[in-house]
């Protein structure tokens, strides 16, 4: 199966609607409290640059069981919004979709420093 990145209004409608579908999402995650490395939350990380990556990150968001928050960060490192969440909320897992082509290892480098035991 191929991915291919819209470039279009309808690309941009699409993107409109799962932004607005996961304000929810994201605010539900930080209502949640949670032990060391056991959190309930789950964290997906998607480049920003990358429409595709965004779509499917937003698919497993939608698709998942419990709190699960999306961010779109750049290739190149971990927003502040994020970090702070990993650091809060300490989730037990976090899925970064596209791996190191979308996403350099200094983001799952820093995400390893920011809780010890977290599936990454």
């Amino acid at each position: 199966m191929t991915l291919r990145v819209l470039r279009s209004a309808a690309a941009a409608a699409a993107f409109a609607v799962m932004a607005s579908l996961l304000t929810p999402v994201a605010a539900s995650a930080q209502s949640q409290t949670t032990g060391a490395g056991g959190g309930k939350v789950e964290v997906v990380i998607a480049n920003s640059g990358s429409l595709s990556d965004i779509g499917t990150a937003a698919s497993l968001v939608a698709a998942g069981a419990g709190d699960a928050v999306l961010f779109a960060e750049t290739a190149d490192a971990l927003g502040a919004a994020a970090a702070r969440v990993v650091r809060e909320h300490r989730p037990a897992r976090v899925l970064l979709v596209g791996g190191t082509k979308a996403l350099s290892e200094s983001i799952e480098t820093e995400l390893a420093g920011l809780v010890t035991g977290v599936d990454i």
